[in-house]
């Protein structure tokens, strides 16, 4: 049985997938090593370490709202980075 031409686009679509979410992934994380330490610090122990705003503050030695503070500024940086990115991409 032959496959379709429409079946046979889609496959190769399905199969870069996979290097589209790579190059992505390696862009965000490009990104986040742009941050200033003190927005980066926070936003990856809230991210990956998945740390309470509380823990934060105790590490970095700083207020619970100065943690909630960063980590929402960081998040609208890269926000903003990533939206002038995807408009940027024919």
């Amino acid at each position: 049985m032959r496959r379709s031409p429409w079946n046979r686009g889609r496959m190769r679509q399905i199969r870069s997938v996979p290097a589209i979410a790579s190059e992505l992934g390696a862009a965000v994380q490009r990104l986040i090593d742009a941050l200033p330490e003190e927005l980066r610090q926070p936003l990856a122990l809230s991210a990956l370490e998945e740390r309470s705003s509380v823990e934060i503050g105790v590490v970095m030695g700083i207020a619970e709202g100065t943690v909630r503070t960063r980590i929402m500024r960081a998040r609208q940086i890269l926000r903003q980075k990533l939206a002038a990115m995807r408009a940027s991409v024919p």
